[in-house]
């Protein structure tokens, strides 16, 4: 592992995991605004945006919608709570979730293909993709014992990448998904969906301790899922542009979306995943 990889995660984690236990609601919202700042400027970099008033105007829409979450993210919990107690909240959500899979997958199985790659259709989406679904993590945070559901998501996220990492190197021989990653492998994906459901299971124990193991195994599998298919669509989207990174921000690591790519998708998934079963 290269050492400026080491590097930036020993200084890296112990400030983000100090923010979120003591930084309150307001750091933490700012370290999302940064982050969604910056990865959209990657992303607006990488779609070759030229016109500096485009890209100010779509910069400054992307780190508003998370400022607004952020000052509206009481009523927002509020009525998703109210929304959550109803039969057809219920089906809305998974109708919601089913859409945003069905979307986001299109660039995944059609990388050269999908109309969602055109402008402007993917400049909106690149604002709503990055902002509007990072800010799900300001909703989680303000919610009910909202810093163990950020420890919990990391922690889960973390599992899966190295366990698909690792039984990808050892035991990979079938390509997940050749056009779009080649490094990726079948059986690095089911090792990863493996390893965080028992990383889920693990962390409840110390983390969400009213969860039953079958919640827990649940919001392994959602994550460990949609963790893989954010993956999917950030390589899709750097394939279709001939791109390695999204940037270098991160030393050893690329860019702020190389890092936050499965999170992107796996904070809105917790966060209706959590109003469906808790």
């Amino acid at each position: 592992m290269p050492i400026q990889r080491i590097i930036t995660a020993v200084i890296a984690i112990p400030f983000l995991a100090a923010a979120i236990q003591w930084g309150g609601p307001s750091i933490f919202s700012l370290i999302i605004a940064v982050a969604a700042g910056i990865a959209l400027y990657e992303f607006l970099t990488m779609i070759a945006v030229q016109s500096p008033i485009s890209r100010l105007f779509m910069l400054a829409a992307g780190v508003s919608i998370v400022l607004l979450v952020h000052q509206c993210r009481t009523r927002l919990l509020y009525e998703g709570l109210q929304f959550q107690n109803a039969l057809a909240g219920k089906l809305m959500i998974i109708s919601v979730l089913l859409t945003i899979a069905a979307m986001l997958s299109l660039p995944a199985l059609y990388p050269r293909k999908t109309p969602l790659l055109v402008a402007p259709v993917i400049n909106l989406l690149g604002i709503l993709y990055i902002s509007l679904f990072l800010s799900y993590l300001i909703l989680l945070y303000n919610g009910q014992d909202g810093k163990a559901w950020i420890f919990f998501v990391l922690l889960v996220l973390w599992c899966n990448d190295s366990g698909a990492y690792a039984c990808g190197r050892t035991l990979g021989r079938h390509k997940l998904s050749p056009l779009v990653s080649p490094n990726k492998t079948v059986e690095g994906a089911i090792g990863g969906v493996v390893i965080s459901l028992i990383a889920a299971v693990i962390a409840k124990m110390f983390l969400l301790k009213h969860l039953s193991l079958t919640q827990a195994a649940a919001l392994g599998l959602v994550i460990a899922l949609a963790g893989q298919a954010g993956d999917l669509c950030e390589s899709a989207l750097k394939r279709h542009f001939g791109l390695k990174d999204s940037g270098s921000v991160l030393p050893g690591h690329g860019g702020m979306l190389d890092r936050i790519d499965s999170l992107l998708l796996a904070a809105p998934f917790v966060y209706y995943a959590k109003l469906l079963i808790v």
